[in-house]
């Protein structure tokens, strides 16, 4: 659906915003149960993290971070991600980038 989205959007100018929170897999543990709430339908899942289980989840974070670099880039749109480091600075450097 992204790509079909971002294929009617080329003839404009967007900026893909992406809220980015590293906090989702820097803080995992090495053992023992987490539970995640999906922010869409407030389904719970408990999991029994172990080292291979969350080293799996930590790559998946980031492919998932390049994949969506690769799908905007690949229609010219350059992704801007924010995360707990936000600051005005970043979207300023941003922005002046941008401009010819």
């Amino acid at each position: 659906q992204l790509r079909e989205l971002l294929k009617s959007l080329k003839v404009h100018d967007v900026i893909p915003i992406l809220l980015w929170d590293k906090n989702e897999t820097i803080n995992l543990p090495e053992w023992g149960l987490v539970s995640y709430q999906d922010m869409e339908n407030h389904a719970t899942r408990t999991l029994f993290m172990r080292p291979a289980l969350r080293q799996k989840m930590i790559e998946s974070y980031q492919h998932r971070q390049d994949d969506l670099k690769r799908c905007f880039r690949a229609y010219g749109f350059e992704p801007i991600f924010i995360n707990e480091t936000f600051s005005t600075q970043s979207i300023n450097c941003y922005l002046q980038q941008r401009t010819p």
